[in-house]
């Protein structure tokens, strides 16, 4: 059920692995037609392709390239080499691999809407591959253990004949607060242009939103003048989907229905195309049916964590967007280069060491003094602690927290003005304790 890149891909491996089968193909809509622009693949991704599907792999190589990551805030362009990206047009992705699909001897069929049920009692296997909006996976959900989230800022998949020539981060102020784009290049002289309002700026109003002139306005510096397009106009909150099970009965579920990665990442069409083959390759390992999808579901739901994950804690950065602003622009260039841990500083620093550079040096500038830091308020375990200094030992006073058996004086830290009177009668308890566990016996590793 469906002809994305997940449906197309897992067809033609099934068919593969299982030559005697019959494998057929449900899409609704009709063929050659595309609602998305751009598919954009890491060098890592393109290189894992290459193995999957080594023709699909060829057509990558000699798609647009690039190397450079581009953030553009504050008036300000800074540039980070070293990343390495492959992109080419969805439709030509798809075209691809119907044709794979076809010379393989899978049935496709375009404009075919299907039920599940009918499916499920027809076939000795269903493959939903219908999707983030998946019907499939709401049918089954109890079954399946989904749970689908959305993320707070709205977007919209638009596209312009604009140049771009990098992974490009374009942040605009407007009277109704900042406003993001994401902008790549795919080749057949269109650039992908995704537009994101963060929750709370205001920026895409109702009447607003499928205004393109007014985005091409807002962006109008970043776009050579080039008025922005729209195959599919709608706005909407990225969806967060999450299965606890990605196979039930006869079922399985693969790509975006299954999982989704946000688009800042960049890696929803490889954990897709990952699926498909690895589906075909349990398939193709077991007669059993049930055997080979149990397998699959062993091996894949672990494997597709860590990119989910990270997607969604840049989803989380790029909503939070206006509040990282606030800081000059080349420390909230790094700031997002290193966003949820996608690159260590070392990395981004041998990519980028001017723009780390100047970052450091306004951190340096604006760096308190240590006894600044002692000073500030800090917050353990529900305590409130006026300062961070460790002034003394204190009494332990047993039935008060501490552990009989043990030495007279433990290792609890005091805020200054807090620890009671070294001197003071036994019994005495302190006015605050909190325990760090049991005092170091070297009294350097105790300062």
């Amino acid at each position: 059920m469906g002809a994305g890149p997940a449906g197309l891909l897992a067809a033609t491996q099934i068919k593969k692995a299982r030559p005697d089968w019959d494998v057929v193909v449900h899409e609704r809509s009709p063929e050659n037609v595309t609602y998305g622009y751009g598919v954009v693949f890491s060098d890592t991704a393109v290189r894992t392709i290459e193995f999957m599907t080594p023709s699909l792999g060829a057509v990558l190589t000699s798609q647009v390239t690039w190397d450079d990551v581009e953030i553009r805030a504050h008036g300000r362009r800074f540039r980070s080499a070293g990343h390495g990206y492959v992109a080419l047009s969805r439709h030509r992705l798809l075209s691809e691999l119907a044709g794979q699909a076809r010379a393989a001897g899978v049935d496709l069929r375009y404009e075919s809407p299907v039920e599940l049920d009918a499916l499920r009692d027809r076939h000795d296997l269903v493959v939903a591959a219908d999707g983030a909006r998946s019907r499939t996976r709401t049918a089954l959900a109890a079954e399946l253990g989904a749970r689908v989230g959305h993320g707070t800022s709205r977007f919209a998949w638009l596209g312009t004949t604009a140049a771009f020539d990098a992974m490009t981060f374009i942040f605009e102020e407007t009277e109704a607060g900042p406003v993001v784009a994401h902008g790549y290049p795919h080749g057949d002289g269109v650039s992908t242009f995704v537009v994101e309002v963060p929750r709370g700026s205001g920026g895409a109003r109702e009447d607003t939103e499928r205004d393109l002139g007014h985005w091409s306005r807002v962006f109008a510096a970043h776009l050579d003048g080039r008025p922005l397009q729209a195959k599919d106009p709608r706005w909407a909150h990225f969806p967060t989907v999450r299965l606890d099970r990605c196979v039930h009965e006869n079922v399985v579920l693969i790509g975006d229905a299954a999982h989704t990665a946000h688009y800042s990442v960049g890696s929803g069409t490889r954990l897709a195309l990952e699926d498909a083959f690895l589906l075909g390759q349990a398939l193709g390992r077991d007669d059993s049916l049930a055997t080979a999808l149990a397998e699959y579901q062993r091996r894949r739901m672990p494997g597709v964590r860590e990119l989910r994950a990270a997607g969604e804690r840049s989803m989380r950065w790029f909503e939070r967007a206006p509040e990282h602003l606030a800081g000059p622009a080349p420390r909230f260039a790094v700031h997002l280069l290193s966003r949820a841990s996608l690159l260590p500083l070392e990395r981004i620093a041998a990519d980028a060491p001017a723009l780390v550079a100047e970052a450091a040096g306004l951190s340096a500038e604006e760096a308190p003094s240590s006894a600044e830091v002692l000073a500030r308020p800090l917050e353990v375990a529900g305590t409130r602690l006026p300062g961070r200094l460790v002034r003394e030992r204190v009494p332990v006073v047993p039935g008060a927290g501490g552990r009989p058996g043990e030495a007279a004086y433990d290792c609890d830290v005091v805020p200054a003005g807090d620890a009671p009177d070294a001197g003071a009668a036994p019994g005495a308890a302190p006015l605050l304790v909190v325990d760090l566990g049991p005092c170091p016996r070297d009294p350097a590793e105790a300062e």
